[in-house]
């Protein structure tokens, strides 16, 4: 997550690379971190009657952090696109 907030979030903008290179590397890296994940670390859904321990379940919810931290500057720069144009 330190990484998204350094280079997606920085106090000034120092990067030659665009920022939707940016995003596509960091996305990347955060779904191949999880794919990497052994099995007593993955929250399985389906089939499972007994929830994850607690350390798992907090694993998954900083993913999905870094995800939406992620796709909300997507998100943003996109809508200044849209009214850039307008």
């Amino acid at each position: 997550m330190s990484e998204i907030m350094a280079k997606i979030y920085p106090v000034k903008w120092y990067m030659d690379a665009p920022r939707r290179t940016l995003l596509d590397e960091l996305e990347s890296a955060l779904h191949n971190w999880m794919i990497k994940l052994p099995d007593e670390l993955r929250y399985h859904e389906i089939g499972s009657r007994t929830p994850p321990p607690p350390h798992v379940l907090v694993l998954h919810a900083e993913y999905y952090s870094a995800l939406l931290l992620l796709y909300r500057a997507l998100c943003v720069s996109m809508s200044l696109d849209i009214l850039s144009s307008c």
